[in-house]
């Protein structure tokens, strides 16, 4: 499994268990991180052997390499696909789809393979640790559209998409154990509009009291509370 940059900066950084506690403080100074540190994090990746590369070159080599590997043997086995020249051409059209829900049509089209034989290799990915699925066209208000869980050093917490029939959503939605929920947007944006809430406020509408915190991460440099429970903060808050 990959490092989180937490892991990776060794900052000790426990913002998840503060969000559910209602303790999200915002500070004056600017974070320091650009969007270039940001492109850089996100190629070099949190894989341990990847990081532990001498070179540039070197992490590619090896990160392409077991893309192959896990392209050519681990989803081949798990689904016993016969059509395995199309799993590259299927796993790249389902990267660059990662910023929303996955849509199977789209990426059978063009391709020899049906769209329930994309659709079954697109599955393989989520026990690979290469994407969690939401299937397009299904039932669409969904608590947990995907459902993953990580132990903290407190408790147990689930993570989900969610969406509505009327298409309000929310990136990432945690719950805790006892029902406590923490919604989560991600911004490409150096500011957050007040337009680009809508999803937490529908969500802390929904939920009441069990809405403890909606945090609007972004790239830019300044942190600071925009209405009840709803907070925008830069993205490195997260691990630094």
């Amino acid at each position: 499994m990959p490092f989180t940059q937490t892991e990776i900066d060794g900052t000790d950084n426990h913002f998840i268990e503060r969000a559910f506690a209602s303790e999200i403080a915002h500070t004056a100074t600017p974070a320091a991180t650009t969007r270039a540190d940001y492109i850089d994090r996100v190629v070099r990746g949190g894989m341990p052997l990847a990081l532990a590369a001498s070179t540039v070159d070197a992490r590619t080599r090896w990160l392409q390499a077991h893309v192959r590997q896990s392209l050519q043997r681990d989803a081949g086995e798990i689904r016993r696909i016969h059509r395995k020249a199309d799993l590259r051409q299927i796993f790249t059209r389902i990267v660059g789809q990662a910023a929303g829900l996955l849509n199977v049509s789209k990426v059978a089209q063009g391709l020899e393979s049906s769209r329930d034989t994309a659709a079954v290799m697109s599955s393989c990915w989520s026990p690979c640790s290469w994407s969690a699925r939401c299937r397009h066209g299904g039932p669409q208000c969904r608590r947990g559209a995907y459902r993953r869980r990580r132990y903290t050093s407190w408790t147990l917490v689930s993570a989900g998409h969610w969406r509505t029939r009327d298409d309000d959503e929310v990136d990432l939605v945690l719950e805790r154990h006892d029902g406590a929920v923490v919604g989560i947007e991600i911004k490409a944006g150096e500011r957050v509009e007040s337009k680009q809430l809508s999803g937490l406020r529908k969500l802390r509408s929904r939920l009441g009291s069990a809405f403890v915190a909606g945090i609007a991460f972004h790239l830019g440099q300044v942190g600071y509370q925009a209405e009840d429970r709803i907070h925008s903060l830069p993205l490195d808050r997260l691990w630094i």
